[in-house]
């Protein structure tokens, strides 16, 4: 399930209140994580592991890890803003790049249930992945580009988990059911 307007709102507070370590902002690298994947759909791996030359002039380009798949997204001028703030001292936003990605999945997946639990919220990392999909969904955006956008390698993975979220597919089936009475012959 997608968060809700007023979960982000929690979450965000809570992303303020991260602790600090390592002699880095954690609240800025939080906040800046969580509307990264809010705003662009990444899986919690691609995320922490962004290179900064992934972004060009607002345009997030990257292989996904767990596909292989190219996405092309926009960032939001929001996510763009927080990643700003990250001091510029290595070639990623969220990774020395020294230790092993997993290891800082891990991390950062820690990182999330802190906050979740400090926002008292029941969440996950990759329930932003759903808010971002949801919401393109809800505001018309087709899911072929959904998918497209998510890095699926098959509409069928996309259908599976959204279709329930396709309002405009929704009313389209229905339209053609109804239209179909008006064509059919009447017995």
């Amino acid at each position: 399930m997608p968060f809700t307007d007023d979960e982000m709102k929690k979450i965000l507070k809570a992303c303020d209140q991260h602790p600090s370590g390592r002699g880095e902002n954690r609240a800025v690298q939080m906040t800046a994580l969580v509307l990264l994947m809010r705003h662009t759909g990444l899986r919690i791996g691609d995320a922490c592991t962004l290179e900064r030359k992934r972004i060009h002039h607002g345009l997030l380009v990257l292989r996904t890890e767990k596909g292989g798949t190219e996405v092309r997204i926009p960032v939001h001028p929001d996510a763009m803003k927080a990643l700003d703030k990250i001091p510029n001292r290595s070639p990623y936003y969220f990774w020395s790049g020294e230790s092993k990605r997993r290891t800082v999945v891990n991390i950062w997946e820690d990182s999330f249930k802190s906050m979740f639990k400090r926002a008292g919220i029941d969440g996950h990392s990759h329930r932003l992945r759903h808010t971002f999909a949801v919401d393109l969904l809800q505001r018309g955006t087709s899911l072929e580009h959904v998918s497209s956008l998510l890095g699926h390698k098959n509409l069928k993975i996309t259908q599976k988990h959204y279709s329930a979220f396709t309002p405009g597919r929704r009313d389209a089936l229905e339209d053609a059911v109804r239209a179909a009475w008006k064509e059919a012959p009447r017995r």
